[in-house]
């Protein structure tokens, strides 16, 4: 799993991330340098089951230039 969950309580922010989770020692990875994951983007840019990471990363630079590069951040 690579959620990473965050709760607001009291005013502090914690941040909870699974066990397997790399966030703490490799920091949170865009689309492009994720080993993993982008497999989700395929429904949602329209691509087949077929479709590579490659295919996917040039679909979401066509959606919008830097797409791949960037990171959900929840605030």
């Amino acid at each position: 799993m690579d959620t990473i969950w965050t709760i607001m309580k009291e005013r502090r922010l914690y941040t909870y991330l699974p066990p397997e989770n790399t966030a703490d020692t490799d920091g949170i990875l865009s689309t492009a340098l994720a080993p993993n994951g982008w497999e989700k983007y395929k429904d949602r840019l329209g691509l087949p089951d077929t479709a590579t990471k490659e295919d996917v990363l040039r679909g979401l630079e066509e959606w919008e230039r830097g797409r791949s590069r960037a990171i959900s951040v929840l605030t």
